[in-house]
C-alpha cells in the first residue's frame, strides 16, 4: 500500500511515479475517505451533468497530480499539505466554485453563504495551517 497507492519522496526517488496518480485512491482513515467522497458526490454530480463525465475524471486525474505535486513541494519545505486523494477532490470542489459562483453551501456544515465566499473561506483556512 505505501509503496504503490501513497505519495511519498521515496516512491518518486524509487521511480514509482504512479504514485502521483493512485495516491489519490489512498486516504488517511475512514473520516477522510467518508469527507472525500460525499464532497466529490455532492459537487461532481452537477460538473458531470455539465461538461461529461470524460471531462469530470480527467479533471479528478489532473486534481490528484496536482495534490501530489503540492505535497511533495511542501513535505520539502517541510510544511505541510493536502494528499494527492484531497487534491482530486479539492479540483472539483473549486471547478463547482467556480461554475456555480452563486449557489448556496454550508460552511462549517451550518452556515448558509455563496459558493464564492464558501471557495474564499477554505482557501485562507488552508493558508492558515501551513506553517512558514
Amino acid at each position: 500500500m505505501i509503496q504503490n497507492f501513497t505519495i511519498q519522496w521515496d516512491n518518486i526517488k524509487g521511480g514509482r511515479y504512479h504514485t502521483m496518480i493512485t495516491s489519490a485512491f489512498s486516504h488517511k482513515n475512514l473520516r477522510h475517505i467518508v469527507s472525500n467522497m460525499i464532497t466529490l458526490y455532492s459537487f461532481g454530480k452537477s460538473i458531470g451533468q455539465r461538461v461529461g463525465p470524460e471531462f469530470l475524471l480527467a479533471l479528478y486525474l489532473v486534481g490528484a497530480f496536482g495534490g501530489s505535486v503540492s505535497y511533495l513541494v511542501h513535505r520539502a519545505s517541510l510544511a505541510t499539505s493536502s494528499n494527492g486523494a484531497s487534491g482530486a477532490v479539492n479540483a472539483i470542489l473549486m471547478l463547482y466554485i467556480l461554475l456555480y459562483p452563486m449557489k448556496t453551501l454550508l460552511v462549517e456544515v451550518m452556515i448558509p453563504v455563496p459558493a464564492l465566499l464558501a471557495g474564499i473561506y477554505v482557501i485562507f483556512k488552508d493558508i492558515q495551517r501551513v506553517k512558514v
